[in-house]
């Protein structure tokens, strides 16, 4: 991409930045329970970030979610090498974990409430499951689509599974396992708020929600702002590794 082009991309970018900007300032004018950019900030610096806990909040759902992701990057890359390069594997599990794809994982938190209570395990495991299928399915179709002759060509070599999967396999599916990575932490990232924001003891999701109880709109927004930022910067850095490592 030349210089001209980058400057475009970036002025794109900011023109979309101004036009969400300027789509809020005109609802807040128009619907009173919409408060203003001004207002938003005020309260995020006044009421949400001094708050006694919030450390404690932010604490809480961020390591949920980081732990959530890495979990299912390891487990779901694993998954995608082994069904990837044995055809039976793959056509014993492959359909299963297509159908599992297909159910909201968000269904499963009740599930792990009943069984673990309100605690940060439940949100831990529904954030694995919600990360894991998008990082294994897409690793599967990498590797699926790898040239047949290099594997022919590890095998000749004697080379043990375990060096198949490092030298051949994991090197076939890192950039679409880094493309699936960003994805599994946008899902990660809404499905532990939502989580939060049906039953938690702590947590960003909960400050969202009890701000729209008691009808806090300014703190809501404030909190429901704060948490598009820190999403929108931890899928700039997985686009960041993405690209550097498209370049090495």
């Amino acid at each position: 991409m030349s210089i001209s082009d980058g400057i475009v991309v970036k002025v794109g970018r900011l023109a979309v930045v101004l036009l969400v900007l300027l789509v809020w300032e005109l609802l807040s004018g128009w619907n009173e329970l919409v408060p203003g950019i001004g207002d938003t900030v005020r309260a995020l610096f006044t009421d949400v970030l001094p708050a006694p806990r919030f450390l404690a909040n932010l604490w809480s759902t961020m390591w949920v979610v980081i732990a959530g992701t890495l979990i299912a990057g390891v487990t779901g890359s694993l998954t995608a090498v082994a069904l990837g390069a044995s055809q039976f594997l793959n056509a014993a599990y492959g359909p299963v974990l297509n159908a599992l794809f297909s159910i909201p994982r968000i269904l499963l938190y009740p599930v792990f409430l009943a069984a673990l209570g309100i605690t940060d395990s439940a949100k831990l495991w529904t954030a694995v499951l919600t990360g894991y299928f998008p990082i294994a399915i897409n690793g599967i179709a990498s590797v699926r689509s790898l040239d047949p002759i290099l594997g022919k060509l590890g095998r000749s070599l004697c080379c043990s599974p375990w060096q198949m999967a490092r030298h051949v396999y994991f090197p076939a599916a890192a950039p679409a396992l880094l493309v699936a990575a960003k994805i599994a932490w946008s899902g990660t990232f809404l499905t532990v708020i939502g989580a939060e924001m049906f039953a938690a003891r702590a947590g960003l999701g909960m400050i969202l929600m009890n701000a729209y109880t008691v009808r806090r709109y300014p703190d809501m927004f404030a909190a429901a702002a704060l948490i598009v930022t820190i999403a929108l910067a931890g899928n700039m850095l997985l686009g960041r590794l993405e690209r550097r490592y498209a370049l090495s």
